[in-house]
């Protein structure tokens, strides 16, 4: 799925949108080279760089406040049982053609039994 939704965030980004002179902000380009040049269009890059001593203050302050269960949507017992559910699919490919029928799999794997 990652190797998908990455496929399209790339090209989304690299679509040249059509010229809009009404539209507020820049148009008639793509997302990246407003990215990578945003003083081409009359805007100033307001990113704020970061030392590499400042990324790893912020990669300790993330560890400390609970690392990657930050970002976690299930609990580590059902991930290791989804993940050993997928692993058993032997799943050579997952792709938008067919996620949905991988997971109606993983549904009937994961479901508890009926009583």
């Amino acid at each position: 799925m990652r190797k998908e939704l990455q496929h399209y965030i790339d090209a989304q980004n690299a679509y040249k949108s059509r010229k809009d002179h009404n539209k507020i902000g820049p148009s008639g380009c793509s997302r990246n080279n407003v990215f990578l040049s945003p003083e081409n269009y009359g805007l100033k890059n307001c990113l704020f760089p970061l030392t590499e001593e400042q990324v790893a203050i912020v990669r300790e302050i993330k560890e400390a406040m609970g690392g990657e269960k930050l970002i976690a949507f299930v609990s580590e017992e059902f991930d290791a049982c989804a993940e050993a559910a997928y692993l058993s699919l032997e799943v050579l490919d997952l792709t938008f053609s067919n996620v949905w029928h991988v997971f109606q799999s993983l549904l009937i794997l994961l479901s508890p039994p009926a009583l």
